[in-house]
């Protein structure tokens, strides 16, 4: 079974939580009705104090900062490959990464049968 004391000390911290009671006036209310509550009575409000001092903590604290985004190398990518050069800047000087325009799609069709003789 679980002992007397630790039933008041929940209880006590229960009320605490919900209802708008300050600790000082249920302290003294339960010290008048039972004496032998008092050192139970100094813990829970130790317990709530860091509580409370924990949740201002962990409000105040400031977030970390962004971790820098790199582009990784080709020798981190691939680090047995000899290609040489970074891969990813050598995809960039390409069309890949440029949006794809309709005019560019239709220079590389001018001379399929498609458009043969519709050249302007």
């Amino acid at each position: 079974m679980v002992p007397v004391e630790v039933g008041v000390v929940v209880a006590f911290v229960l009320v605490l939580a919900f209802v708008p009671v300050p600790f000082v006036v249920v302290a003294f209310v339960v010290v008048a009705l039972v004496p032998a509550f008092a050192p139970m009575l100094v813990l829970a409000f130790v317990v709530e104090v860091a509580v409370g001092l924990a949740d201002v903590a962990a409000v105040e604290a400031p977030s970390p900062p962004p971790s820098p985004t790199l582009i990784p190398t080709n020798a981190e990518l691939f680090p047995f490959a000899d290609l040489g050069g970074n891969v990813l800047a050598e995809v960039a000087n390409h069309r890949v990464l440029r949006p794809v325009v309709a005019h560019d799609v239709l220079k590389r069709r001018v001379g399929s049968t498609v458009f043969r003789g519709r050249r302007g």
